[in-house]
């Protein structure tokens, strides 16, 4: 199984998840409003829909090996999104992301091994793309379950792919502080050892230099961290243990995504 076969198969079950839930929600449910950005349901469901569009213009371009669109053709795709009604935003966001999927599983291993772009500053192939569009997908899906479930955390195996590519996203969103110092993160479940940069603000894997801060904290939390989630209610299981270092300096080094 490839990476990107791997990937594919944890969006699959991250959509059918999201798909599940959405299901069930009246149109009350539907404008509630969630964490993220004071967006209601429906508007993180009608942003998910049109990332299903964009990312699918993005494979596209990968199979037939043209450049990837300019973010000038996504404004169409998204005042088309915001003008929908809320039901029209949830109903129309599920049969995108599974339009979107459906067009990917549709590839065969070569088409999927020979997709190459120059994307957001970096090259991606199928793996990368995919894994970018898992961890939107399963952070926006926990957005909306959290409100209906305090206790939803990220599907263990979403979690275990997106922890290991974490430390793209931490050095493309991450705050740097003033006064610079290494942190050593232990993450479980899956077990990972990472040193946090807070200067360059970089998470790679490795051991930090002796008398380090540290941080003892679940995968499934570590990823809401980065991606700006990990309020006090939130905190995941096991709870984080901290030793020189406090959640709340983290948090302004991860504002969000």
């Amino acid at each position: 199984m490839t990476d990107a076969t791997r990937v594919l198969r944890a969006l699959r079950a991250s959509q059918q998840r999201l798909s599940d839930l959405v299901g069930g929600l009246g149109d009350a449910d539907l404008e509630r409003a969630t964490s993220d950005h004071g967006w209601s349901v429906a508007e993180v469901l009608s942003h998910l829909g049109s990332q299903s569009e964009i990312f699918a213009t993005f494979i596209d371009a990968g199979v037939q090996g043209t450049e990837p669109p300019s973010n000038e053709s996504f404004v169409p795709i998204w005042e088309a999104w915001n003008a929908k009604s809320p039901r029209d935003k949830a109903a129309d966001a599920l049969s995108a992301d599974a339009a979107f999927l459906a067009t990917v599983e549709a590839l065969d291993e070569d088409q999927l091994a020979h997709i190459e772009l120059h994307l957001f500053g970096m090259d991606a192939d199928a793996a990368t793309l995919l894994s970018m569009r898992l961890g939107e997908h399963a952070l926006h899906s926990w957005d909306v379950e959290v409100l209906f479930d305090e206790g939803a955390v990220l599907a263990p195996d979403a979690t275990e792919l997106i922890v290991d590519r974490l430390g793209v996203l931490a050095g493309r969103v991450g705050q740097p502080e003033d006064t610079p110092r290494h942190i050593e993160i232990l993450s479980s479940a899956p077990t990972r050892r990472f040193v946090l940069d807070t200067g360059a603000v970089s998470l790679e894997p490795g051991n930090a230099p002796e008398g380090a801060a540290r941080l003892e904290i679940s995968s499934e939390a570590l990823v809401r961290l980065v991606y700006g989630r990990l309020d006090e209610r939130h905190l995941g299981v096991p709870a984080p243990l901290a030793s020189g270092v406090d959640l709340d300096s983290l948090r302004a080094i991860f504002p969000g995504v």
